[in-house]
């Protein structure tokens, strides 16, 4: 009974370690979305430079979110809430009113 035990926490312990590979698998990188949105890398530059046009304070605060929380935290999370974000389809209706009306950065 006791092989039992140690033969699954091994197999739970490899199951998620090969989750944690996988999100590690597509780490972000400039032209990702060159197939899928190939407009996405220049409507984040535009809306970044007009946000911080109109509040100069808040490019301090990308710097930081950027280089000191992603790197003291790690950005895993955020890199792979990313990956999944580009699956997700376009929106229309009412249910593409949430992306539309939102302006805050969370």
């Amino acid at each position: 009974m006791a092989i039992h035990k140690h033969i699954a926490f091994l197999l739970k312990f490899l199951l998620v370690a090969l989750v944690f590979d996988i999100a590690n698998g597509y780490p972000l990188k400039l032209g990702f979305y060159q197939k899928t949105c190939p407009r996405a890398e220049a409507i984040v530059k535009r809306t970044t430079a007009n946000y911080i046009y109109r509040a100069p304070s808040l490019a301090g605060a990308l710097l930081r979110m950027q280089f000191h929380d992603c790197f003291v935290r790690g950005c895993d999370d955020f890199q792979a809430s990313m990956v999944k974000m580009g699956q997700i389809g376009v929106l229309t209706g009412n249910a593409g009113e949430i992306r539309r009306h939102c302006a805050l950065i969370n």
